[in-house]
């Protein structure tokens, strides 16, 4: 009994300890070269894709005030692909090594019809494109500030149940421990 309880103790902190992969990342875009901002919310995967990154799913928030309206399906993914209107190169992937969202860029559209690539130049430098009816219209300069990044549902179950696992071997040998 001893030996189960050891060995539940350590599962559990094995659980409880694991990484947490990609998530949801929550940031401030600001602009250097001129006056523009922009508040993005990614979701990516948690799981590594052909190309060792993980895939951008989904993006929410606005560019200046414009709703992003959603995020531009790669067809090529995990491999670099070009926008419908030709404009851009994109890849939409996320590296948990350098930089954070790859130079191959990140396609949305916003409310307004106009279509943002976010290129990662490095882990600090970004640049923010934009295109429209008329075509490229203008890049920005900037930084990426990540707020927040939360882990996906399935990595907080994971932990939640190592640190059940590791209660329950606790609290088990205690019980044993008080009646002897």
């Amino acid at each position: 009994m001893k030996t189960q309880s050891i060995m539940m103790a350590v599962a559990g902190a094995v659980l409880a300890a694991m990484p947490v992969q990609a998530g949801h990342f929550l940031g401030t875009y600001t602009s250097s070269s001129q006056p523009f901002l922009a508040h993005l919310n990614f979701t990516t995967s948690d799981t590594v894709n052909g190309v060792s990154a993980y895939d951008v799913l989904s993006i929410s928030g606005d560019v200046d005030g414009d709703a992003i309206t959603g995020l531009i399906m790669n067809p090529a993914q995990p491999n670099q692909g070009t926008s419908p209107d030709g404009l851009f190169y994109f890849d939409n992937d996320y590296y948990s090594t350098t930089p954070v969202f790859d130079g191959d860029g990140i396609l949305f559209s916003t409310a307004s019809g106009t279509e943002y690539n976010f290129w990662g130049n490095t882990p600090t430098s970004y640049t923010l494109y934009s295109a429209n009816a008329n075509g490229y219209s203008f890049n920005s300069n900037g930084t990426f500030d990540v707020s927040v990044a939360v882990p996906e549902p399935a990595s907080w179950a994971l932990m939640v149940a190592g640190f059940g696992v590791a209660g329950f071997a606790l609290r088990n040998r205690r019980r044993r421990t008080a009646f002897v």
